[in-house]
């Protein structure tokens, strides 16, 4: 698989007498945004147990050696040592407990510089680690960069894949595409791939994909972002719906004005916030602006969940283009009350933990005709059942 792809682990190396420690020290690299690996659900001794180290080895960025008395006499530990030096991968001894450093690593790493995590210098030294992971990674990964040719075709079986499977199987789905890019399609089937977590902010993103992409494949002019082009992600192959990455004060202004035209500052938004769900990562360049947005907040991950996805989502977002069209107030048949409010402004989305902006096609019932290039925007909230232990509703 090309390396860009490849989802890089940092490989847990440990004596399973440290299990619980190494356990710990998995849990806070992989809270710090670090993918790990360990052979904690693997029957050792086996060959598919071999094979699984020797795979897990050849995606992986860096060695976490789990230093201590155990480590020293674990064969595993050795093995695996032996493994990282024939793929020149950094090894990084992580000292969790012993008094005397020769006495817990096996003479290889006796002259290796560690960090040392006993007892009270163990955040301090998590930090240190992480920071050294985090610049391994910058050093080896590449900001930005077009998809080879034979990675396209995998890259498509996992984005039509992964609105199809339950929640428990979606990780499982994007197992080994590398989750710190976006991938962005272009004209002529192109595939961008940028590594969101380099960006200090959206604006950053949005500077390099024009300069390295965009402008050249769709000669549109600079800082036209939500006027001439737009990011958006359709939801699934059930829908014509497609979210767009735009603010929610995108809302409130008039069909005819555009993110360009109020300068807006994207330098306020980072995206490590905006691209943490997966499903926003598998985006594309739409140079045509849709004629009909929809934005909607609620205080339910269940409720988002069921909007951008599957064919419930496709209904209900169709019936919401039909209540704005014929002025009805209810969906009853999703059992959801939305109400139609005139002043998006005062809807506050910071009450809320979700909220999505979702383009739709335009309606031919319609009773407004949308000039082109112009957006009619409508906001609303979710209101479910009282039964279902569900608060929202829908506004404009």
């Amino acid at each position: 698989m090309p390396e860009v792809l490849k989802r890089e682990y940092a490989f847990i190396s440990y004596s399973h007498k440290d299990e619980a420690v190494a356990h710990n020290v998995r849990n806070d690299l992989e809270a710090a945004g670090i993918a790990t690996w360990m052979d904690d659900q693997l029957e050792p001794g086996t060959h598919i147990w071999e094979q699984a180290i020797r795979d897990a080895m050849n995606s992986s960025l860096a060695v976490v050696v789990i230093a201590s008395p155990h480590a020293k006499e674990g064969p595993y530990v050795r093995g695996e040592l032996h493994l990282a030096a024939s793929r020149q991968l950094e090894v990084l001894p992580l000292w969790v407990e012993g008094d005397t450093w020769i006495e817990c690593v096996p003479l290889s790493l006796s002259d290796t510089q560690y960090i040392d995590v006993r007892d009270s210098h163990y955040a301090t030294g998590l930090q240190q680690l992480v920071k050294k992971l985090h610049a391994i990674i910058e050093d080896r990964s590449p900001r930005y960069c077009l998809l080879p040719k034979e990675a396209i075709k995998e890259y498509h079986s996992i984005v039509d894949l992964y609105p199809l499977v339950s929640e428990d199987w979606k990780q499982e789905i994007i197992e080994d595409l590398r989750q710190d890019y976006v991938y962005i399609e272009l004209k002529d089937g192109e595939i961008a791939a940028m590594r969101y977590t380099a960006y200090p902010s959206v604006r950053a993103l949005l500077d390099d994909l024009y300069l390295q992409y965009v402008e050249k494949c769709y000669h549109v002019d600079p800082f036209t972002y939500g006027d001439q082009w737009i990011l958006g992600v359709h939801t699934d192959q059930f829908s014509r719906c497609i979210q767009l990455l735009v603010p929610w004060h995108w809302l409130s202004l008039s069909k005819h004005r555009s993110l360009a035209d109020e300068q807006f500052d994207w330098s306020d938004f980072p995206p490590q916030r905006w691209f943490a769900p997966p499903h926003l990562r598998f985006l594309q360049v739409l140079d045509r602006l849709p004629p009909l947005a929809v934005g909607l907040v609620t205080n339910t991950l269940y409720i988002e969940q069921k909007l951008i996805t599957g064919k419930n989502g496709y209904d209900f977002n169709r019936r919401v283009a039909e209540m704005i069209s014929q002025g009805h107030a209810t969906v009853s048949r999703f059992h959801y009350i939305l109400t139609l409010v005139e002043s998006p402004e005062h809807i506050h989305p910071e009450d809320y933990q979700h909220y999505f902006i979702t383009a739709l096609p335009h309606l031919e019932k319609s009773n407004e005709h949308v000039p082109p290039g112009s957006v009619t925007r409508v906001a609303g909230i979710i209101q479910g059942r009282p039964t279902e232990r569900i608060h929202h509703s829908i506004k404009r």
